[in-house]
């Protein structure tokens, strides 16, 4: 990409395979969980929007497929392992690694 203001150029890959899922433990800790890795050249991220496509599964097992977490969000109930399935309260954070 060419950023508008000054024509340079840039770019911003997703590294497979570098991110870790978001646990109930990591959750209840309070920290954040590595995700996704981007190699950034040129451009700084400031805001991460998350957007649909993302897989949930429950504490019993049961998967949910192409979750929609835009609205910041998710409920769902678990039929089969009879609890709640409840993603809230998203942020994102960037960190600088080498």
């Amino acid at each position: 990409m060419q950023c508008k203001f000054c024509g340079r150029d840039g770019t911003v890959t997703m590294i497979e395979g570098k991110g870790k899922p978001l646990t109930q433990e990591i959750s209840e800790s309070g920290k954040y969980a590595p995700l996704m890795l981007f190699d950034c050249r040129g451009y700084e991220p400031v805001d991460f929007v998350f957007g649909d496509g993302w897989k949930v599964e429950s504490l019993e097992g049961t998967k949910f497929e192409n979750v929609d977490l835009s609205s910041g969000e998710y409920a769902e109930y678990d039929e089969k392992g009879e609890c709640p399935v409840m993603i809230s309260n998203l942020r994102a954070t960037f960190e600088v690694t080498k």
